[in-house]
């Protein structure tokens, strides 16, 4: 993602009438088996969404995560680059390279450094030539924990599906636009959710407490398609996280502000000494939610969640509030007929470095460690913004230490043509490699010196403080972030 200075001027597709531009991305899913060391066998599934910044050249976030052998919990997330060259009308090759922190599941990651250089030859299932297209084919990789005694080489399967990134330059946020198009990602809500999980069974911990955020996507008026990440913040479990994919209903009940719903979600999870074996995941639930107002919600939400390959069985209560991002049904149904006005709100992408000092350890004495996160922002309004983050250490012992945060921040206006400054409030999850969080959930205050370098790049200079609310982990943080904003869409 740092590549990405060029991406307007590079790949944008310009229209002239609204500024709208479209970017090329490719979002890819990948499974492998790699050998630990003993000659374990672990099943890898790993996601991508690659952004094209030059000819051929594309770069974005990704994760893995394991799904099969016995190592449930190991995550590793952090940035992908990657050099497409097509080799026939339905034939490609893609050399890439991923760079990222994380572990768990007790696999000897060392500080958590991953590094996954890979070749990848695609066939074209669908679509047409130089237009988007469903590609599958197979990926040679080999993958190394430098710090670690992970070294492995494999064969695997990857699918890829591209389409556009729909934006316009920062500079027409607050704007009114005809833009018909789903903005960037093309998620259309997001919402923050606390839940608490009921194991059953002998051996397990008494009570979950998660906090976490989804993403949804409306494929029909009632029908969705999401993600969410979640890690626990209570209970007998620090260091547990959950990935899931969900497919979703939902029908309004006539005349009232009122909808119910129902959801199923299958992903990876594990860690916090949660038995769910490869780490597969799978979730079932009812749900019911008030609309507060056009554009926010509530929801509560309760089901069962079951680990296949493990003994990990829990009931769930979940409830979330959420934010309508965008209103996929005021768009036309066809590119003829006048679109209703949109407004640009401002969106922002960054890849961060943090060092955290002096981190209490639950075994020894206090030691220093490196994270590698992504930072999400979306705007509320010109001076206000909501965020959601992710970090994963790769250095300073703390292998498959993790932790995600939301909140929400106040930006200054710019002043002397490219400075702001800002704060931010963050609480979350965080727990794993030995780092003393106790139940997981944390708080983190921030301050922020924000530099625009270019019309769409930031960087960011933060400095603040993360505190585990019942363990020993109370460290200043210091971050450096490089960005990319975006102008996008909400009807």
């Amino acid at each position: 993602m740092l590549c990405l200075l060029g991406i307007g001027e590079a790949q944008a597709q310009s229209r002239p009438s609204d500024g709208a531009r479209a970017l090329p991305v490719s979002t890819r899913l990948g499974f492998e088996t790699i050998t630990l060391p003993g000659d374990e066998a672990m099943g890898l599934l790993g996601g991508s969404y690659l952004m094209a910044f030059a000819p051929g050249w594309l770069g974005g976030p990704a994760v893995y995560g394991a799904v099969t052998g016995h190592r449930g919990g190991f995550f590793v997330g952090g940035a992908e680059l990657a050099y497409r060259l097509p080799l026939a009308s339905r034939v490609r090759l893609e050399l890439g390279l991923f760079a990222g922190g994380g572990g768990g599941g007790g696999a000897p990651v060392g500080g958590g450094l991953m590094l996954r250089p890979h070749l990848d030859l695609l066939w074209r299932l669908s679509g047409a030539a130089n237009e988007p297209g469903v590609w599958a084919g197979l990926s040679a990789s080999s993958v190394r924990f430098p710090n670690g005694n992970i070294r492995s080489n494999q064969a695997g399967l990857v699918l890829a599906v591209d389409g556009d990134f729909v934006y316009t330059l920062p500079s027409a946020v607050g704007k009114s636009s005809s833009i018909w198009a789903r903005g960037g990602m093309g998620f259309d809500r997001i919402s923050i959710v606390g839940a608490v999980d009921e194991p059953s069974g002998r051996g397990q911990p008494q009570r979950i407490g998660l906090a976490g955020f989804r993403l949804d996507h409306w494929l029909h008026p009632n029908v969705y398609w999401g993600l969410e990440a979640a890690g626990a913040a209570g209970g007998g479990a620090g260091g547990y996280a959950e990935v899931l994919a969900n497919l979703g209903f939902e029908q309004p009940i006539k005349g009232t502000p009122l909808a119910v719903g129902a959801r199923a979600a299958l992903g990876l999870g594990g860690g916090g000494a949660v038995p769910t074996d490869g780490g597969l995941l799978a979730k079932a639930g009812i749900s019911v939610s008030w609309h507060l107002s056009r554009d926010f919600f509530v929801s509560l939400e309760g089901g069962a969640v079951t680990a296949p390959q493990g003994p990990f069985r829990a009931r769930y209560a979940q409830a979330s509030i959420g934010w309508d991002l965008d209103h996929p049904s005021n768009a036309p149904a066809a590119l003829g007929r006048l679109s209703p006005r949109s407004l640009i709100e401002g969106m922002e992408w960054n890849l961060a470095l943090e060092h955290v000092d002096g981190a209490a350890r639950k075994n020894g004495p206090a030691q220093s460690m490196q994270a590698v996160g992504l930072v999400l922002r979306r705007s509320l309004t010109e001076l206000l913004y909501l965020t959601g983050q992710a970090h994963s250490a790769f250095n300073g012992d703390a292998g498959a230490y993790s932790v995600g945060l939301v909140g929400a921040g106040v930006q200054s206006p710019v002043f002397a043509d490219k400075w702001s400054v800002g704060a931010e409030l963050l609480v979350g999850a965080a727990g794993g490699g030995g780092v003393d969080t106790d139940g997981g959930a944390v708080v983190q205050p921030m301050l922020r010196l924000n530099l625009d370098v270019g019309p769409q790049s930031r960087a960011h200079l933060g400095v603040g403080r993360i505190r585990a609310l019942k363990g020993e982990l109370d460290s200043p943080v210091v971050e450096l972030a490089w960005g990319l904003a975006f102008g996008v869409p909400a009807r």
